[in-house]
């Protein structure tokens, strides 16, 4: 009973401290004179910018970016990050639908990273809420602009498995796809060993009827060379001699494809040529 009572109680702290890591941290005093871009002027220029002069296209934006991206000063990564946050809301237009600023929830400041803050706008729409977050950094410089759609818990959790779906999916289709290259590697690895096997046996049989000729010649050579150095030459021996040596010239041509026959084949007589 003890055991349940603690590992209880031990679950309740965990959900409490979760619920403390959630909490956002309001800031109320932040001071907006040092922003070259204040959070009114970004969000005007995000949502509405013709309200301050501007005629934004996809084609004047990547002009834009790519001038920017070209300058670098001190007001290029500003105004990059605010041209991306327009491309963020154009595409989330159509799933809000028809976006308006919520005039009941004022903007607030809340806690961002390395002392920075975030500037939070929360956004009305026919379909569902957001919230546009301008993220500022120590120097109150504009960093990012993100548009955060509100879904429902349905739809979140249908995104969810769409997206487990295709993530799995995509794992399994290419374990198949593997699965079939090894399995066709495998017979193409085979045929090669064969083709290896038999490119070597021809080798070695033309390496062995090479060696077999060498071996023969040599001995001639041997035997006649000593008939030579004797004043009465036996020609009995150098005759037995070369009868082996075509009888074994004979066998290796056999190995090697030839067709030849030796039956009734006997020397008789050697004649010298000088």
């Amino acid at each position: 009973m003890k055991k349940k009572m603690y590992s209880l109680l031990l679950m309740l702290v965990c959900v409490f401290a979760l619920t403390a890591c959630g909490e956002e941290q309001i800031i109320n005093n932040w001071d907006t004179s040092m922003m070259m871009f204040t959070p009114e002027r970004v969000i005007a220029f995000v949502m509405e910018p013709e309200t301050l002069g501007f005629i934004v296209t996809e084609e004047s934006v990547d002009e834009a970016k790519h001038h920017y991206r070209q300058v670098m000063d001190d007001e290029s990564p500003q105004m990059l990050a605010m041209l991306a946050g327009w491309e963020s809301y154009q595409g989330s237009i159509e799933e809000i639908g028809n976006p308006r600023l919520d005039e009941t929830r004022p903007m607030y400041f809340k806690a961002g990273s390395d002392d920075g803050v975030i500037a939070v706008y929360h956004v009305l729409g026919d379909k569902h809420q957001a919230t546009i977050e301008l993220a500022y950094n120590s120097y109150s410089e504009l960093e990012s602009v993100t548009v955060n759609v509100q879904l429902a818990l349905s739809e979140a959790m249908r995104n969810a498995g769409v997206n487990t779906l295709i993530g799995m999916g995509t794992v399994f289709v290419m374990l198949i796809v593997i699965m079939c290259i090894i399995s066709i590697l495998k017979p193409i690895s085979l045929a090669l060993a064969g083709c290896e096997g038999a490119i070597l046996g021809l080798f070695s049989k033309k390496k062995a009827v090479k060696e077999t000729e060498t071996s023969v010649n040599n001995a001639i050579e041997k035997i006649i060379e000593r008939e030579e150095a004797e004043e009465e030459p036996d020609d009995t021996e150098l005759i037995a001699v070369i009868t082996a040596a075509i009888a074994a010239a004979t066998e290796a041509s056999a190995v090697s494809g030839a067709e030849i026959s030796t039956d009734g084949f006997v020397v008789r007589s050697i004649r010298r040529i000088r």
